[in-house]
């Protein structure tokens, strides 16, 4: 299963954690996890990653995301 193009989409539209990465890289981890759920599978099932970000400066919150998510 592949899962891309994932972004900060809120539960009722738009964008969720406006200006706020560590939150939007959050949210992205949990539509995955729900769609990896969907289909019977975990984080754990994950064989590789690749993130794109608009400010590279700020890796910092998107870092602290993928390890939570990923320990």
């Amino acid at each position: 299963m592949f899962v891309t193009g994932t972004t900060p989409v809120a539960e009722g539209g738009g964008v969720d954690g406006v200006g706020d990465g560590y939150r939007q890289a959050v949210r992205c981890f949990e539509i995955i996890r729900e769609a990896l759920a969907a289909q019977g599978a975990e984080f754990s099932d994950i064989v590789r990653t690749r993130m794109f970000v608009t400010d590279i400066e700020r890796w910092d919150e998107f870092g602290r995301a993928y390890q939570e998510a990923f320990g």
